[in-house]
Parts: structure tokens; sequence; C-alpha cells
């Protein structure tokens, strides 16, 4: 029986030689003959898609893993139907905003699914208002009460001049120095504040003038800033002091309080960033904000074909755990959001297996495989099942089975007597109680099912 045979009557064939983490499979064409192979470790996160950016295959990565965390297979076609709906979204998008739009132009076009920051880099979150679409650099707060952070969280950045620890440097400055100076100052005021921020550290120049103290001098501070690994938190505004807990900010004091946020386009807020910022690995949260967003734009559409967008099940962070400590080469950096999105593929997609590794020999050192003769061995026979298994159970319940009533005739009982008293005969004859109960037959029927029951549930009753 030759592959070819095989080949024809199945379009193709695929064989596996299987260890416990690793395959080979080879692919074969209609004539038998391999047309390439593809050897990797499956089951994984998968690398990205060659013909994919790495943004797209990253959202690819994030929509599938999602859905397997819900319970899919990362093969079931509704997986791959989801995706596919994704990319032609996307790619309609595109189509819309213009050739060279950015992953910057598909987040600004879709609308917000982050309730609070998406970290961007060490310390620094854009916050994006759910009705324009606008990027802050810190959380929408009051004019009376301006918010730089979203508080001290861990495995983000935190700041201190010294004591207490705060989600940003303005806010650590307002409780460290601002503070501290309006309590022996009144009239303090704090004039020309410039924050320059870097990975690690921030300098803060200001003019403090004091009108009662004749003061009117230039200071320049730096605030330390390092990731906070305590587990500690403090909401914004807020900041831990040790021993103490969270103490507030005090921003509502600070020559900051009634100074207008100031919101960028997604754009804007990325042309702000450091060139350290653009160069090093996009956070999870933002391209878990852009996955989550281009699902569920696509999900709202009347074509959509796939598993809608949960809002209790969206896609976390951790979604991409696996993919960026398996394939860590896959994973884009910040400035890939900034790149056009290419149509000519689909821009989204889901990635292949863990390190496979596409090979396709041309025809002409395709090695055709002849698995010999048919041997001619004839398909397996069974033997018949065995009927009547229930038998000897059958055989012993027979007669419990057949089993009737018997058959009886009753005869309603008389006497008769012709007892003789000196020379009389008397006729006794005791038959009319039949003649009576038969002709009430059915009444006297009812009245003792009436007794019956009546008995019965005395009975009952009286247990």
């Amino acid at each position: 029986m030759s592959a070819k045979f095989i080949a024809s009557v199945l379009g193709f064939a695929v064989i596996f030689f299987s260890g416990f983490a690793h395959s080979t499979t080879l692919i074969f064409d209609a004539s038998g003959n391999i047309v390439g192979s593809v050897a990797g470790t499956w089951g994984g996160a998968g690398v990205q898609n060659p013909s994919v950016s790495k943004v797209g295959a990253a959202v690819g990565q994030g929509i599938t893993q999602t859905l397997v965390n819900r319970g899919f297979s990362a093969s079931d076609p509704r997986v791959t139907s989801t995706v596919k709906s994704v990319a032609t979204r996307v790619a309609s998008t595109v189509a819309v905003a213009g050739a060279g739009s950015s992953w910057l132009t598909i987040l600004s076009r879709a609308n917000t699914v982050a309730v609070a920051g998406v970290l961007i880099y060490q310390g620094l979150s854009w916050y994006f208002d759910a009705k324009t679409g606008q990027v802050t650099t810190q959380p929408p707060g009051t004019l009376a009460t301006p918010i730089f952070s979203n508080g001290v969280q861990t495995g983000q950045m935190a700041w201190t001049l010294g004591s207490a620890w705060f989600g940003s440097p303005e806010e650590a400055f307002s409780y460290s120095v601002e503070g501290p100076t309006l309590k022996n100052y009144a009239d303090a005021q704090f004039l020309n504040v410039a924050v320059t921020k870097n990975a690690t550290s921030a300098t803060i120049s200001y003019t403090l003038k004091v009108p009662s103290a004749s003061i009117n001098t230039p200071y320049t501070k730096t605030v330390t800033g390092q990731i906070w690994s305590i587990a500690s938190a403090c909401s914004p505004g807020f900041g831990y002091l040790s021993g103490t807990g969270c103490v507030s900010a005090g921003l509502d004091k600070s020559h900051w309080a009634n100074s207008p946020i100031q919101t960028y386009t997604p754009q804007q807020a990325y042309d702000q960033l450091s060139q350290a910022a653009k160069d090093s690995q996009i956070s999870k949260e933002l391209m878990t904000e852009l996955t989550n967003r281009v699902w569920k734009d696509a999900a709202s559409q009347p074509d959509f074909q796939g598993v809608p967008w949960s809002a209790n099940n969206p896609t976390k962070p951790d979604t991409f755990t696996p993919y960026i400590t398996q394939e860590p080469q896959a994973w884009p950096n910040t400035k890939e959001i900034a790149s056009p999105v290419s149509t000519a593929t689909p821009p989204v997609a889901q990635p292949l297996a863990d390190n496979t590794a596409i090979s396709n020999p041309t025809s002409s050192t395709a090695t055709k495989v002849d698995l010999g003769p048919d041997p001619g061995v004839p398909p397996p026979t069974l033997e018949d099942p065995p009927t009547d298994l229930f038998k000897p159970i059958k055989d012993v319940m027979e007669p419990w089975l057949s089993w009737q009533v018997p058959n009886h005739s009753t005869v309603c009982p008389t006497w008769h007597a012709a007892p003789s008293v000196a020379g009389h005969v008397f006729d006794l004859d005791l038959s009319f109680h039949c003649t009576f109960i038969e002709k009430y037959r059915n009444a006297i029927a009812t009245a003792a099912i009436v007794c019956w029951v009546v008995g019965a549930v005395f009975i009952v009753l009286s247990a």
C-alpha cells in the first residue's frame, strides 16, 4: 500500500513522530511526496506567526489564552473565528483611518476598557478618559484635589523624599516639602515648580516665596524612586509611612490645587515618552488594554463571528505571562505600537506552536515514501455477541412472573331445618340475608370502604 494511495483518498497525510514533549510532523501532497515538515514543542504559548507583527501576534495570543482560560481548546474553531473576526475589524479600522495608521490609532478609535491607570513604564501610567479617549498622566480628579498616581501599588514605582513613599514625585513633594513649609509659614508660595523625571529619580525645582519672612529663594529637591515590593498599598493621593500606614499627601493644600489636568491623544502621550521607555518591552497592562479594546470593538459589530468579549472574563495582564516567559523574543517593544498596521496579511493572528521550525523542501529534493505492497491482510472479524444474557435471571423469576390469583367460587351460606314438636313440624329457613346482601351489594361495599378508610385514618393519626 503506497503513500500515494493514502494521499489520494485523504487529500493529505500527516504523520507524527512523538516524544514526551517534542514532535515532528511530515506533510504530504496528493502524490505521496513530502512537501514540508514541522518540528516543535506543542501545547505551550506559541511563537509569533512570521507573517504578523509582534503586536498583532501578542493580541492574537491574548485572545487565544483568554478563551483557553475560559474553557475552550486552543484548536477550537470558535477561537480561530474570534481571532479572524478581530483581525477583520482592525483591518477595516485601518482602511477608514487611512494607510499608515498605527496601533495607537486603533487604540484611540476603540472604547476605553480600563477603569484605572495603565502602567506604561517604570512608575508612569496612562489614564484614559472613557468619554473622550484622551490620555492623562494622572487620574482625573476634582480640580480642587488633583491626583498624580493610582497610589502606592506593589510592582509599581514608589517615590520618597526621605520619609513616606508615594505613587508620584509630586505627591512626595507635597507631603515632605509643601506641607511642613505651609505649617510654618501660612503665606508661603511655591512658584515656577518644574518636575523632571527619569527611571529611578526625579528633580523638582521651585522658588519659595514667603513675604512675612522676606524669603524668595530657588531650591531643587531630588526625589528617589524604586519598585514597591512591600505588600502594603495605599489609595490615590496617599502614601505609605513606616510605622504609621497610609498618610495623605495633602494635595488639596499644595500649589497644584485648582490646577487643570493636561490631556493628550494616545499619539501625543507616546511622543512624550522617553527613548528608554519606547525601547523597553511593552507593558502587559498596555497590551491588555489594546487586546480588550479591539476584541470588544469587533464583538460589537453585527457581522462578528466568534466568542463575544466578556466584561467578567476579559484579558488580564497575567494572561500574557506564559507567552513572555516561553517566547521573550516574540514580545514587542513599546515603540512597535507606533508602527503602521499592515493589512497585507491579517493584522491579528494566532501564534504558531512553540519553537516551531517549518521547512519546505523543493520538489526536486522531495522524498517519496513507499510503504511496500499491500500485504492483503483482511480486516479483523468479531464473534457474534451473546444473546439473551439475562436468561438465568429470567428462569429464576419465571414462577413469580407467571403466578396468577387462583379461581374460586363462593356460595352464600344458608340454613334450613324442620324440627317436629308434639307432632307439629316447624319449617325454619335462613336464606333471606343472601337476598338482602345481593340486593344491596354496592351500598354495603361502599360503606365497608368508608369504614376501613376511617379506621385507617384513626390508626395513622394515633401513631
